[in-house]
Parts: C-alpha cells; sequence; structure tokens
C-alpha cells in the first residue's frame, strides 16, 4: 500500500496549480490544456503507485533527498524534467511518500 505524507500531498497540490498556470509563466513554451495536465498528474500519481509493486529500492544520491527519505524513484517525464518520488518503507511494508521533486528544484 502507497500513502503520501502531508509535505507529499503538498507537493502533488503544488505542482497541479502550476501546472494549470504554465502559459501565464512559461510564454514561450506550450500552453497545457486541461486533460494534458491531468494526463501529467495522474502519470505522477500512477509512478507513486507502482512503488507498491517494486522490487529493488534505490538509496538517494543527492543530499536533499537524503534529507527527506530512505529511498528514491526517479521518474523521467519528458527530455527536461525528472520526478524523484522520495519515500520510506514501513515495518509492515507499505511505502510512506515523503516528498516529490523535480530535477528544476534538485540541488547537485
Amino acid at each position: 500500500m502507497v500513502y503520501y505524507s502531508k509535505r507529499a500531498l503538498i507537493d502533488l497540490r503544488m505542482l497541479f496549480k502550476a501546472l494549470l498556470q504554465w502559459s501565464a509563466t512559461h510564454a514561450n513554451e506550450p500552453t497545457l490544456t486541461y486533460d494534458e495536465v491531468l494526463q501529467y498528474f495522474y502519470s505522477l500519481q500512477n509512478e507513486c503507485a507502482l512503488l507498491a509493486t517494486a522490487t529493488t529500492h534505490k538509496q538517494p544520491v543527492y543530499e536533499v533527498h537524503k534529507k527527506y527519505g530512505h529511498y528514491v524513484k526517479a521518474y523521467k517525464r519528458n527530455k527536461r524534467t525528472t520526478w524523484y518520488i522520495i519515500y520510506n518503507l514501513r515495518s509492515n511494508g507499505s511505502i510512506l511518500i515523503k516528498r516529490i521533486m523535480s530535477n528544476h528544484i534538485t540541488i547537485k
């Protein structure tokens, strides 16, 4: 089972809002339709859900990720954006997602 921390839920909510406002802040980039925003959002949520059946777990490389969790899954969304799903394993085998961050805000 996959659970989200309050911080991870905030991350998702902020991502959704940012995608809806994309055209207003990035004039040179294509505007996303509402359906495209939903598709993007759901694909990220699907990657989170896939953690429930993962057989291997990778430890974080970046210090900022280590601060939030013991494991990280990288989801390459497109050629410029990778999402990092930072999480912990609970003793009962469930997953607790602690943060969701993009490569654009990850300090290397």
